[in-house]
């Protein structure tokens, strides 16, 4: 049973990672291709801009009198849209509307199939065209070509504030679709893997629900042989480890938004280092230094995902042994969680260890229970929507007990219920952000497995709970 249990919660952990990894690889994925399409629309501008004031730097009257009166000028021209042909830029020319309304070439940029242009030419999607002499702004329109997908950017040759005639080019979006499909394939075994895992998932719960169902069953059969007090006494068991596995799994969905709030950034540094590294391939700007430089800053961003996964996994590591260790490396490893997430709201953290010496206890369970004290005065600040956030921790040691207090300034807490908040299901958050078992799982774990006690009371706009613990110096 417990096995099956542990083989949910890894099930459940693998389904989040592949959603969060799902999710961000969606993300990365519009951005590759928006980034690429924006990128080779702005080549072109860039082209274009500089093929048109050219133009306009030669052309001194009506610019289709002008080239027929100097075929030097024309000729240096075309051969300069000539310079910019290339298997994706295959057309580059310039055309004027005349007074019909009719369109004719002035200026051909291409090296081949010349004798195909003609002196009248009726374009695709005219109206467009002419939308150019009207606003003076570029334009530019996709269509399809022999299966391939074209653009055609149109770019207003202005002089003296008046559209002297339009420069075309049309470029090839082949690539830009290349990299489209690849992506949907990648996309396509991501839905595969997460498909897979789900069936495992399922498979898992079904095991689980027959190993339940037989349990039960034995549980039925067994039940009339037990006494009362035995009954009672496996009743308040099973009572308090489906609090202790509740309070997990609440927490532990906690602890992940609390993780994915740490993989944001270098998720979207990683997007941008491998976005950087594409379109300088793409210009053919990149050298060896370059591309060491970028794959060690990546090494390093997964690097650091990979340790946040380790502390998330030692973090719920089952402790069946008391182990020595100092206050500073258990909250070290309580920030490691959820630094980032107060960081987020705005809250500031004072810690003041004055006990420094290293005790015996189950630090993992002593790590939920500050978890749970920490994570609970970040939701009032939040609720309550204060602006000037502070939790202070102080350790010592007085009477014989190491002391470790927690105060925030969060407003307290309201005196009718402190009778209340340890009771197990007692919440004052909505049944969406709590549970009602943080406190009395923390109760339960001071006072049984760390042989302590917990107080709670309020002090200057603010709850302070004390945690007592009888140690030995070690």
């Amino acid at each position: 049973m417990r096995n099956l249990f542990i083989f949910n919660i890894i099930s459940i952990i693998i389904l989040l990672v592949f959603g969060i990894v799902y999710y961000k690889f969606q993300d990365m994925k519009k951005f590759i291709i928006d980034t690429n399409y924006k990128t080779n629309i702005q080549y072109v501008q860039e082209i274009s801009n500089n093929i048109s004031n050219s133009i306009t730097y030669y052309v001194k009257s009506d610019i289709e009198n002008y080239l027929k009166n100097h075929p030097k000028i024309k000729k240096q021209l075309e051969k300069e849209l000539s310079l910019f042909i290339t298997d994706r830029y295959k057309y580059i020319y310039v055309v004027k509307q005349d007074e019909d309304g009719d369109f004719r070439f002035l200026l051909d940029g291409s090296i081949q199939d010349k004798a195909m242009f003609l002196e009248n030419y009726e374009p695709i999607e005219p109206a467009k065209w002419k939308a150019v002499y009207v606003s003076k702004t570029p334009h530019y329109f996709t269509h399809t070509k022999i299966n391939k997908l074209w653009i055609t950017y149109l770019q207003p040759i202005i002089k003296n504030n008046k559209v002297i005639a339009i420069l075309v080019i049309d470029f090839s979006m082949k690539v830009h679709d290349e990299i489209k499909k690849a992506l949907n394939k990648l996309d396509v075994i991501f839905k595969i893997l997460v498909y897979f895992f789900l069936f495992i998932f399922i498979i898992i719960i079904l095991f689980s629900y027959i190993d339940y169902m037989k349990t039960k069953e034995l549980k039925i059969l067994n039940k009339d042989l037990e006494n009362k007090v035995n009954e009672e006494i496996e009743k308040n068991r099973k009572k308090d480890e489906q609090l202790f596995y509740q309070s997990k799994l609440a927490q532990m969905g906690e602890m992940i938004s609390m993780i994915a709030h740490q993989w944001r950034q270098p998720l979207a540094s990683i997007s941008a280092t491998a976005m950087g590294v594409n379109i300088k391939t793409k210009v053919n700007d990149i050298d060896k230094e370059f591309i060491i430089e970028k794959m060690d800053s990546i090494n390093s961003y997964t690097n650091y995902l990979s340790d946040t996964i380790e502390d998330f996994r030692n973090f719920f590591k089952p402790a069946k042994q008391k182990e020595l260790i100092t206050f500073e490396e258990i909250l070290n490893s309580v920030f490691n969680i959820m630094g980032n997430s107060l960081k987020e709201q705005k809250i500031n953290v004072k810690i003041d260890i004055k006990y420094k010496s290293k005790i015996l206890t189950f630090s993992n369970e002593l790590k939920q229970v500050l978890l749970n004290l920490l994570k609970n005065a970040e939701d009032m600040f939040v609720e309550k929507g204060l602006e000037n956030r502070n939790i202070y921790i102080e350790i010592f040691k007085k009477y014989g007990y190491v002391i470790i207090k927690i105060k925030d300034n969060a407003g307290g807490i309201d005196e009718e219920i402190f009778d209340k908040i340890f009771d197990p299901y007692f919440t004052t958050k909505s049944s969406k952000n709590g549970t009602g078992l943080g406190l009395y799982m923390s109760k339960i774990i001071v006072e049984k497995h760390l042989d302590g006690k917990i107080n709670v009371y309020n002090q200057d706009n603010g709850a302070v709970f004390e945690i007592l613990i009888k140690v030995k110096d070690v």
